[in-house]
């Protein structure tokens, strides 16, 4: 989907663990877009004109970690994916850019990344189609 920045752009989550009171709650930034055009959307993850949050595409591991640390004593490094986009190599993202998200397991999330960084210009837009329609 083609999204903008809304305002705020970026949203503080704070994630208590429900099943663990007295664990310190998760918290992590979440991307706050407003819907500009879908592109692609079978499971009806949103529609034009929508704000959503947006979490990134390691955000349920990183919230898994950080209960298993605080309840179980478990400390990992996890090997994280990152998207290679053009955007994160730029001072500043475009006023529209193509979100790759899907379903968050996150209750205060809508969406997630499907990894992290995972956007695109929307120069791309034309090569995401193509490469849509060879899947079919």
């Amino acid at each position: 989907m083609v999204v903008s920045a809304a305002e705020p752009a970026m949203e503080r989550l704070t994630v208590p663990i429900a099943e663990h009171p007295q664990v310190e709650p998760f918290q992590s930034s979440v991307a706050r877009v407003k819907v500009e055009q879908v592109v692609y959307d079978p499971q009806d993850l949103a529609e034009v004109g929508a704000v959503l949050t947006i979490g990134s595409g390691s955000l349920e591991s990183r919230l898994s970690l950080h209960t298993r640390y605080h309840v179980e004593g478990i400390s990992k490094s996890p090997i994280i994916p990152m998207y290679e986009s053009p955007l994160c190599q730029r001072d500043q993202r475009p006023q529209r850019w193509v979100a790759l998200v899907r379903r968050c397991r996150v209750a205060a999330v809508s969406l997630c990344y499907t990894v992290d960084y995972a956007m695109e210009t929307t120069d791309a837009l034309k090569r995401i189609e193509k490469l849509r329609r060879q899947r079919r």
